[in-house]
């Protein structure tokens, strides 16, 4: 099957962020099972609770403001995105806001075909999602992910780690980011692909340069989250 074909085989509503195989299954994003090994931010509101106490404001007030942060991030991220997967389909950088950024991803060299936006699924382990970059040069594959978040941790700030069986990670963006990757990695794998990783490409929004870093070898905790997950699925 190449690889436009296992596209084609996942729809994808966007209007509530929902993956479905050909057989109508619902399919969890990678990123909704990534969220399972995470602890949840402020679940209890205390942190909230704690902030607009210093600021002398209300928690809804607080609550409020971080969800504008995030609706306007996950805008921002959509924007550079698009520019990106414009230029590779058409080779043309737009004069737009996010030009400095896409002109950063042009000097980046990739060795071989490249798909952008990829939806890919594993029928294993019945999960979805969309890989930003894939690189297809005769069967070996590798993905890269475009990351606009606003900075990019190697370590937790609070000391958190990820849950079990994953609890010896820090949970902090390389290693979800890694852990993204390699499990699109699986599922090309399941499809009968070579696989190797690319590339974390992370925008630095204070100079609009793309800043690359390696994906971290955890393909034994990947094996490990997708086997814990399966497992739980049981019940």
């Amino acid at each position: 099957m190449n690889l436009l074909e296992i596209g084609n085989k996942v729809s994808f509503r966007e209007d509530i962020h929902q993956y479905m195989n050909e057989k109508g299954q619902v399919l969890p994003s990678v990123t909704t099972i990534l969220h399972l090994f995470q602890e949840p931010f402020d679940p209890t509101g205390i942190i909230a609770y704690k902030c607009a106490q210093r600021e002398g404001i209300s928690k809804e007030q607080i609550q409020a403001r971080w969800k504008k942060t995030a609706d306007d991030a996950c805008e921002y991220g959509t924007n550079i995105h698009g520019q990106i997967e414009n230029y590779i389909k058409t080779g043309e950088i737009k004069n737009t806001p996010e030009k400095e950024i896409v002109i950063s991803f042009s000097k980046i060299k990739f060795s071989g075909e490249i798909f952008s936006e990829l939806r890919l699924k594993s029928d294993k382990y019945l999960l979805a999602g969309t890989a930003d970059i894939v690189i297809l040069n005769k069967n070996k594959t590798q993905i890269y992910d475009i990351k606009t978040n606003r900075e990019f941790n190697l370590k937790s700030k609070y000391n958190k780690r990820l849950l079990y069986p994953l609890n010896h990670l820090s949970d902090c963006h390389i290693n979800t980011y890694s852990l993204q990757i390699l499990i699109y990695g699986e599922m090309l794998k399941e499809h009968g692909y070579d696989f190797e990783p690319g590339q974390i490409l992370w925008v630095d929004r204070e100079t609009s340069k793309i800043k690359k870093f390696d994906v971290l070898d955890l393909s034994k905790e990947v094996k490990d989250l997708l086997s814990h997950y399966l497992s739980i699925q049981e019940f």
